[in-house]
């Protein structure tokens, strides 16, 4: 073998905080920066997906006891998105509290990231989504037939806790 044959492969540094993890990895493995790979299949199979959620804003500040939020999840791309719906005479500024974005799990290493998925968004639940906490009041019908179609992907508490919401609904 000549030496110009052999191929030297690299350790790829870790995560430094510029970007997504995905991101990052990706532009490790070529010269020439590429936007990470995507999942085709994902994106077509549930291509306009999107679970809607309700929640409220845990807060210590009393300003922040009456905020109501819509999280959306995207299926296509696991991505979420917090927005804020207008409240009439709230004395704060409603809209896109924040963009759609995958959101990772606090306590999680940065190296080896796990984000939320529909599986967290029980109701009653508690996330914490840039250092603030929200509570999970409230879902979608399309949320609940969603989860059941694909009961053997998602535990059985999470649609429990959907059901009894939807009960009289259904």
């Amino acid at each position: 073998k000549q030496w110009y044959q052999r191929r030297v492969r690299g350790e790829i540094p870790p995560y430094n905080g510029f970007g997504s993890p995905q991101d990052s990895k990706q532009n490790c493995l070529s010269l020439i920066a590429h936007p990470p790979k995507k999942d085709v299949m994902k994106m077509l199979e549930n291509g306009l997906k999107i679970l809607r959620y309700a929640a409220v804003m845990e807060s210590p500040h009393p300003e922040d006891k009456n905020r109501k939020f819509i999280i959306s999840y995207s299926l296509a791309k696991d991505e979420m998105q917090i927005y804020e719906p207008h409240q009439r005479n709230a004395g704060i500024i409603e809209g896109r509290f924040m963009e759609y974005c995958q959101v990772r799990k606090p306590g999680t290493s940065i190296d080896n990231p796990e984000y939320y998925t529909p599986a967290d968004f029980a109701i009653g639940s508690t996330i914490e989504i840039l250092s603030r906490k929200f509570k999970i009041v409230d879902c979608d019908l399309y949320v609940l037939k969603y989860l059941e179609a694909n009961a053997s992907k998602y535990p059985a508490s999470t649609i429990e806790s959907i059901r009894a919401i939807h009960a009289d609904k259904l």
